[in-house]
């Protein structure tokens, strides 16, 4: 969380050093000052490599007692400046999650879909109240073209009808003439060969045919008055059926355009696009409203730390949420105080590691008496560069 050295530890030291003693151990010609000579340089690098490792350790403890004495100087502040404080921190940790919250919520519309409601942002309202007028003037006329379709075809089937009715009463008409005239020429027949007086029948007869006559007559004169307003009434609905058919045609290219302009099936999916770019403009608005109050607050609460002389004041801009609870500036220094006695034991362990070092050439110079200008001068080198001179 706070500033962080590259560490080594001690029991990887202690490995390190306890293959160079073996290897030393197994050197069986001690009397070769190349191979002393070899063990103590890289002996002097090793020294200088712990010794960068205890410096950059050093810094690292620097900085972490610095941090400590911030978290301090904080949690000694007076109660009035301590909740102005915590109640800056806590807006500044509010508006960062809903602006992060933002940036990791999927997208409800597409790049693509986004750029052509904004293209439309002051007219789509028009537009989709103009579809779905479109769309239910389409269905009317739909309904308009089944219900004359239906009238229609009754029609057709009526007119159908009359004419079997017509052809079946013109084929009874030649039926009753054939009969009327049997039963004619039999009256005439019995008239001629017997004395009998069949005036009465012929009379009755002549009468029941004329009867008949007029009466098949009449009715084809009404089957094919009737027949002829049907076909009137059909050619009607066939011409009202032709108009409807260019207004459905008509409405329906417009709805095609429609839907080909805004990508769309239906006025449904495109209300439904629209309502989501304006949740993503609210959104987008609310995200950026929200980096503006997250700029000022972040100002404040940098303002409010100014006076504190704190080491580093913006390291809490990035966890401003532990200054809002003083169980979770606790927390901080706990953590903190941790790193500090870790650091600590690992500058002794490496310390301690550079001074074992140290003794080792010691010793190996004066087991073997070897003591070489040039080397001499490298250890004393290496001694000033590490600060063991004089030790």
């Amino acid at each position: 969380m706070f500033g962080k050295a590259k560490k080594k530890k001690s029991e990887e030291l202690d490995e390190q050093f306890e293959e160079v003693y073996k290897e030393i151990r197994a050197i069986d010609d001690w009397d070769d000052p190349r191979k002393i000579e070899h063990y103590i340089l890289d002996s002097c690098e090793q020294i200088i490599t712990l010794t960068k490792e205890v410096e950059g350790e050093k810094k690292s403890l620097r900085v972490i007692n610095s941090y400590i004495a911030d978290v301090e100087k904080i949690e000694n502040l007076p109660a009035d400046k301590r909740k102005e404080i915590s109640e800056t921190a806590g807006k500044v940790t509010d508006l960062a999650k809903s602006r992060n919250d933002y940036l990791k919520k999927d997208k409800k519309v597409t790049d693509s879909v986004f750029t052509l409601m904004q293209q439309y942002d002051d007219t789509m309202p028009e537009e989709i109240v103009r579809m779905q007028n479109n769309e239910n003037y389409q269905e009317k006329i739909r309904r308009d073209m089944a219900t004359l379709e239906g009238e229609r075809g009754e029609a057709r089937y009526e007119i159908e009808g009359n004419r079997k009715a017509d052809r079946l009463l013109g084929r009874f008409s030649i039926f009753a003439l054939v009969v009327f005239a049997l039963f004619f020429f039999i009256l005439m027949a019995v008239r001629m060969q017997t004395d009998i007086d069949v005036s009465n029948y012929m009379l009755v007869f002549l009468l029941a045919g004329g009867v008949t006559g007029l009466l098949i007559f009449l009715r084809q004169s009404a089957l094919r008055k009737e027949r002829r307003a049907r076909i009137r009434q059909m050619n009607q609905t066939t011409s009202l059926l032709n108009s409807v058919r260019v207004k459905f045609a008509t409405v329906s290219r417009a709805l095609e355009s429609e839907k080909t302009r805004f990508e769309v099936g239906s006025s449904y999916e495109l209300n439904y696009k629209w309502e989501a770019y304006l949740a993503a403009v609210r959104e987008q608005e609310q995200y950026m409203a929200d980096n503006e109050d997250l700029e000022y607050f972040s100002g404040k609460l940098m303002r409010l730390l100014a006076p504190l002389d704190l080491y580093d004041r913006k390291i809490w801009l990035s966890q401003p949420a532990s200054l809002v609870k003083g169980s979770d500036m606790e927390k901080v220094k706990e953590e903190l105080l941790a790193r500090r006695e870790k650091v600590t034991q690992e500058i002794a362990d490496d310390t301690e590691s550079v001074k074992s070092e140290r003794d080792e050439i010691n010793r190996l110079m004066r087991e073997h008496d070897y003591y070489v200008p040039e080397i001499l001068e490298i250890i004393t080198s290496v001694d000033r560069l590490c600060g063991l001179a004089g030790k």
